[in-house]
């Protein structure tokens, strides 16, 4: 019998009905994933429309702990008769493969957060029974089944920081505009900012999570972004276009925390960010005329890449570490840094690049020198980032470099055990004597 065909005539049934909606959903999911997961998608599934699941479910929220909990009411009970610690070891390594076993498990245990009373019910007994008090024993199950090990298995999945499973796009007519400005109002927090040449309309941009607030007013494109650092991932949080038919000023309030702005082809004419810069990659387009490029605030990791014998000039006040200029590089500056190729002064096509807060970890130098692998950009969506790819300065890191091939290519078997252990022996420390 299809699932559809089951699920027919169970309006008010109750808890037979959201049975089935969970097992179709658990189904859906496997499949699709996460994002795959909608109210309407699972329908379609079930043969029925959307609004016949809302007698049995109150909204996704729910449905998304009700999952939760039957993927945990999956986890084996260890024996009864083994030590606790044994019990517990047991009970991780079975709890781990239940989440490895579903698309996107660890993500849905994480966002929901199940009671599951039984769970813990197996759990704390034999802690109870080894002597630990009450409290601890608890605290024991929050931090080993509802942070640990989702986590672990999440780290494992590559799946980072979570995202909203929600999306959509957004955009504006080009019309006989002769001239454009994007404004990114509220901090960028991971976003991918490109020049389409097949773009027709004026921007288009994707986004994921909650839309932002937008205000076209003739050429003027203002963006109200309200992503949490760190609340998604952040290599497909948002992808913003700009037709490249018409010249461009671009401007950022608000700091910028993970972007990487490809604006070869954009007839650019400015670039003004407000509230310092920490992960910025920016690609330059020919300069066209006098381009000015501020930054206001700090700055940690900025790498500009500009065309080839494009002349430039990069004034850093305040100070600067880590400096590296086309083929110069400079461990310290105090004071203002001043770097201008020696043709700026004579041509009228030039970048003139201001940083007003310090900075730590700025490359500014010709795209030639970049090489491809540095202008591909971050990985490409659903595919994690490598933190430890950028190799480590023995003269910066003398004791961390020595391990930076542990660091890059860590042995998640092992992680776990050694994440386990150390939270056991904590937990063994806390067992009263006697």
């Amino acid at each position: 019998m299809s699932v559809g065909n089951r699920f027919r005539g169970l309006v008010g049934v109750g808890a037979e009905g959201r049975e089935h909606i969970v097992a179709a959903a658990l189904d859906l999911m496997n499949e699709a994933g996460l994002e795959g997961l909608t109210m309407r998608t699972l329908a379609e599934r079930m043969g029925v429309r959307a609004a016949s699941l809302y007698w049995h479910i109150r909204d996704k929220e729910q449905l998304l702990g009700l999952l939760a909990e039957a993927i945990v009411a999956e986890v084996p009970e260890p024996a009864a008769d083994l030590p606790w610690r044994a019990q517990l070891e047991a009970f991780a390594a079975g709890y781990r493969r239940v989440l490895q076993s579903h698309r996107d498990a660890a993500r849905v245990v994480i966002m929901a957060q199940p009671t599951a009373p039984h769970l813990y019910e197996r759990l704390v007994r034999p802690l109870l029974a080894a002597g630990f008090d009450g409290e601890v024993a608890v605290d024991a199950c929050h931090l080993l089944a509802g942070t640990y090990i989702p986590a672990a298995v999440a780290e494992e999945s590559g799946m980072g920081a979570l995202p909203d499973a929600d999306q959509g796009t957004l955009e504006a007519p080009l019309g006989a505009l002769a001239r454009g400005r994007l404004e990114l109002n509220g901090g960028v927090a991971g976003m991918r900012l490109r020049s389409d040449p097949t773009l027709a309309e004026l921007y288009a941009g994707h986004f994921k999570g909650k839309l932002p607030t937008v205000q076209v007013q003739g050429g003027t494109v203002r963006i109200g972004l309200r992503y949490r650092r760190l609340q998604l991932r952040w290599w497909d949080i948002a992808s913003v276009a700009l037709n490249p038919a018409i010249p461009w000023d671009v401007v950022i309030n608000g700091g910028v925390w993970k972007l990487h702005a490809d604006l070869r082809g954009l007839q650019l004419r400015s670039l003004t960010v407000s509230g310092g810069v920490a992960d910025m990659t920016l690609l330059l387009p020919p300069a066209a005329g006098f381009v000015p490029v501020r930054i206001s605030g700090g700055v940690y990791k900025l790498i500009v890449h500009r065309p080839l014998d494009v002349a430039a000039r990069v004034r850093v006040a305040n100070g600067a570490r880590r400096l590296t200029l086309d083929t110069m590089r400079i461990g310290a500056a105090d004071g203002e840094a001043l770097w201008e190729t020696p043709d700026f002064g004579a041509v009228a096509d030039r970048y003139d690049v201001e940083v007003s807060g310090g900075a730590y970890r700025l490359t500014f130098d010709s795209a030639e020198a970049a090489g491809d692998e540095a202008l591909a950009g971050p990985a490409p969506a659903g595919a994690p980032p490598d933190r430890w790819a950028e190799p480590l300065a023995p003269e910066e890191f003398p004791i961390l470099a020595p391990l930076a091939a542990h660091l890059a290519n860590p042995d998640p078997d092992a992680r776990f055990v050694f994440g386990l252990r150390t939270l056991l022996d904590g937990l063994e420390r806390r067992l009263p004597s006697g």
